[in-house]
C-alpha cells in the first residue's frame, strides 16, 4: 500500500503487543487505497468485532476509537458481559459467565485505556454526549486519528447488505468547524475478511449534507 506522509504516533507497549499477537494469528488482509493526511475520522462497520480487529491490524496508523462507555469501566463491563453478552446473546451457562466475565472485562478495559478510547454514551443527551464530541475534537486538534463504527446492526457480517447507521459522528464536524474553521476528513473504510478498502476522504460542506452522508455510508458498505 502506498501512503502519503502523516504524523507518526505509537501505541503503548500493551496494545502494541496485543496487535502484534493478533496480526500473527489472523489472516492478512489486502489493503487498497491510501492513508490520508492526519488528523481524520475513519468510519467502518463493526461486523461483530471483525471490523474492529481488521481496522487495527490493517490500517497502519494509530487510531483512537469511539467505544461504548460500558467497556471503558471494569465493573460495568463485567456486569454487561455476564448479564448480557455471554448469557443472553451467546447462551453460555452461569458458571462460564461468572468465571469468564471478570477476565474478559479486564482485557477489554485495559485495551480501551491503552488505545485512549473515547467513551460513547449511546442514547443519552446532555453533558455526557457533548463530552464525547469535545474529547473527539480535542483529539483531532492534537493530530490524532479517530476510529468510529457507526452501524446500528453491529452483528451483521453480510458483506453486501446496506444498513442503518448512527449519525452522531456528523456533529463532530460541526464542532470542529466552529473551533478550528476547518472541515473534518471522514474516511469510509470497506472491509471484508480478505481485504480493506480505504476510500478517499469526504468532507461536509454545509450544503447537500444528506448526499454527503449517503456517500460515507455507501463507502463503508461498498468497495
Amino acid at each position: 500500500m502506498s501512503g502519503r506522509k502523516y504524523r507518526r504516533k505509537k501505541y503503548n507497549a500493551w496494545i502494541g503487543f496485543a496487535l502484534f499477537c493478533v496480526r500473527r494469528c489472523t489472516k492478512k488482509r489486502k489493503v487498497e487505497g491510501e492513508l490520508p493526511q492526519a488528523p481524520c475520522v475513519y468510519l467502518c462497520r463493526h461486523r461483530d468485532n471483525d471490523g474492529v480487529i481488521g481496522a487495527f491490524t490493517s490500517l497502519r496508523t494509530v487510531l483512537r476509537p469511539w467505544v461504548l462507555h460500558t467497556f471503558t469501566d471494569y465493573q460495568t463491563a463485567k456486569k454487561h458481559l455476564q448479564e448480557y453478552t455471554f448469557s443472553k446473546r451467546l447462551g453460555y451457562g452461569k458458571l462460564f459467565c461468572k468465571l469468564a466475565s471478570p477476565i474478559v472485562a479486564r482485557v477489554l478495559t485495559s485495551l480501551s485505556k491503552s488505545a485512549r478510547a473515547i467513551p460513547v454514551y449511546r442514547g443519552e443527551t446532555g453533558m455526557r454526549s457533548i463530552t464525547t464530541l469535545k474529547r473527539t475534537v480535542e483529539a483531532l486538534q492534537a493530530g490524532d486519528n479517530i476510529l468510529i463504527f457507526p452501524d446500528v446492526d453491529y452483528a451483521n457480517e453480510n458483506d453486501q447488505a446496506g444498513g442503518e447507521v448512527y449519525q452522531g459522528f456528523v456533529a463532530v464536524d460541526r464542532l470542529y468547524y466552529k473551533k478550528c474553521g476547518k472541515r473534518v476528513q471522514f474516511v469510509p473504510v470497506y472491509m471484508t475478511k480478505e481485504k480493506t478498502v480505504v476510500h478517499e476522504p469526504i468532507e461536509f460542506t454545509g450544503e447537500n449534507d444528506a448526499e454527503t452522508l449517503k456517500k460515507i455510508v455507501d463507502g463503508i458498505y461498498k468497495a
